[in-house]
């Protein structure tokens, strides 16, 4: 029935589908639940049917359910009747949460890379900027100046946290279904630990029933890629206001933007806005699965082939999103004079100003109330804080001397933030440094992580 039927969902993961046969025939082999030579035979099956999957592609219009009956199938045409020993010990219930675990593994991996390759090129620009000064912002407005790099590897910071959520997706994955049959296990005598270190699965199940029900690994996968969109959005929606004519502190690069149909001076961001938008579906799609899961009984139900769609759109959006975002940052081009004329607006070094009666024994709060007093003059005489003299500093605080008119220099403020992680040249090198070195070994664990499925 073509309403039921999956196969064309399913085709996506034919490698793990095919994998977790041969390590399971395997096994039957090695227990001496299958003649040794037949199983033998029926791997070569599987993974001639792996080569051929490979060079032709998955054939979908044969009239099969789903990607266990076109396997079925087809190795009973290839080794003759020793193909009905792949449905020993198994039921389609676990071998479909086997395999799609490991489609998983495999697309949580690809992630994690795409995340390090935007972390690394966050990194490089951060690299790039040395003193440049930018807006600090809070609620939208001008807050404090920064160094654009501190603000770029603020951006690398969420990315870092991805690479880390990775990590986690992949070690909730590492479970291995397969010995759960329908549901209540097995009677033959299986090994489960040689399939899960064939497959490279960390622990085999403790509970058959909750192993074919488990889709929490789904779920975790479609948060992963929900945060991911989210904090994709949060840089796209930065270029996007960057780029507009009133912040005109960003170039956008040419293959990066597109014109308008009808105004002919326009360049729209519109790589940046598609990223954007697209969080908002990756939200929809997390709360779409949980609600499937929702109240569902133990142990397997159908509704649980939905995990299909649901992971098949977060890789895509992900993937493409992260490596659409890449390009875009390592190809932007910063205006550093007019960052530097935006972080000067709005009275930014107004804390500063506050920072230096606190250093003179003021309280803060009285500090805090004159320095405010004084930029709302300022506003109603349409002057900038910038514009003061000693004078004007003294008539509010006496405290005020020669020296407290540096802290108007936005670099200033800037070389002063030296806590640590903060915004001063020396913090934000060390920064870079460490975020270097962080890359590259994580860039090690990644290619540790890539599943070696066994095919060959």
């Amino acid at each position: 029935m073509a309403f039921t039927s999956s196969l064309g969902r399913d085709a996506r993961f034919w490698r793990e589908e095919l994998a977790v046969a041969v390590a399971h025939v395997e096994m039957l082999g090695r227990c001496g639940i299958v003649d040794p030579a037949e199983s033998e035979s029926v791997v070569a099956g599987l993974r001639g049917i792996a080569a051929d999957f490979a060079a032709n592609g998955v054939p979908v219009d044969g009239g099969d359910e789903d990607i266990h009956a076109l396997v079925e199938r087809l190795l009973g045409e290839a080794v003759g009747p020793s193909a009905g020993h792949l449905r020993t010990a198994r039921s389609r219930n676990d071998q479909v949460a086997t395999a799609f675990k490991l489609y998983v593994r495999r697309a949580t991996t690809d992630i994690w890379a795409a995340s390090l390759d935007l972390f690394e090129a966050l990194v490089g620009r951060a690299g790039e900027q040395g003193d440049t000064i930018a807006p600090g912002m809070t609620h939208l407005q001008v807050g404090q100046p920064i160094l654009l790099a501190h603000h770029l590897l603020a951006h690398a910071e969420a990315l870092r946290r991805v690479c880390r959520r990775c990590a986690f997706g992949l070690d909730s994955a590492s479970e291995l279904p397969l010995g759960a049959g329908a549901m209540a296990g097995t009677s033959f005598p299986i090994d489960p630990e040689y399939v899960a270190r064939r497959l490279g699965f960390r622990r085999t199940c403790n509970n058959s029933v909750d192993a074919v029900a488990n889709r929490d690994f789904v779920v975790e996968f479609l948060q992963l890629c929900s945060l991911a969109a989210v904090n994709l959005s949060r840089l796209a929606e930065e270029i996007v206001i960057w780029a507009s004519q009133p912040f005109a502190a960003v170039v956008l690069p040419d293959a990066w933007a597109t014109g308008s149909s009808i105004m002919p001076q326009k360049k729209n961001p519109d790589v940046a806005e598609l990223v954007r938008g697209r969080a908002g579906t990756a939200i929809g799609r997390l709360a779409g699965f949980q609600a499937t899961l929702k109240s569902l009984p133990l142990a397997y139900n159908l509704d649980l082939q939905e995990d299909k769609q649901a992971v098949y759109g977060a890789e895509d959006d992900t993937l493409a999103g992260l490596l659409a975002m890449t390009g875009l940052v390592a190809n932007l081009h910063f205006r550093s004079d007019r960052l530097a004329e935006i972080a000067a607006m709005g009275a930014s070094a107004a804390t500063d100003l506050a920072d230096y009666l606190v250093g003179k024994g003021v309280p803060f709060d009285r500090a805090h109330s004159a320095v405010g007093a004084l930029v709302a003059e300022l506003e109603r005489q349409g002057r900038d804080l910038a514009s003061v003299d000693l004078k004007t500093l003294r008539s509010i605080d006496q405290n005020f001397d020669e020296r407290a008119l540096e802290r108007l220099d936005p670099g200033w403020a800037v070389r002063a933030r030296t806590s640590p992680g903060g915004t001063a040249p020396v913090q934000v090198r060390a920064q870079v440094e460490s975020a270097q070195g962080w890359a590259g070994s994580e860039r090690q664990r990644v290619q540790a992580a890539l599943p070696n499925l066994p095919l060959d």
